[in-house]
């Protein structure tokens, strides 16, 4: 999984959960690494999409919620999800149908 992918799968996962510890988020993102999960944060962080917490509690503690300038944008990327979704099956048939278009083409 790409780090651009990563990023896109983060952001509407942390507005679902909120706030929430990062490995929830990863769990809820199969397979994202911790590793590559704590590096998205951290750009999506510097890029003034999310807020992190830190707690000094035993064992460490940290959570993560959408800043303002997120929220804006998951509202639109829920929209594009939305549309993808509705059209999904329209979608297929026109790849099915290019493919088609393609392989006959091809002879």
């Amino acid at each position: 999984m790409t780090a651009a992918k990563d990023r896109r799968l983060a952001l509407p996962c942390v507005h679902h959960l909120q706030i929430t510890r990062s490995r929830i988020v990863c769990r809820s993102n199969l397979g994202v690494s911790q590793r590559m999960l704590t590096h998205t944060l951290r750009q999506l962080q510097e890029d003034g999409l999310i807020t992190r917490t830190a707690y000094a509690e035993v064992p460490p503690r940290v959570e993560y919620a959408l800043a303002p300038l997120g929220r804006g944008l998951h509202e639109i990327v829920m929209r594009l999800i939305g549309w993808a979704a509705a059209h999904y099956h329209e979608i297929r048939a026109y790849r099915a149908q290019a493919g088609t278009t393609l392989s006959s083409s091809r002879s």
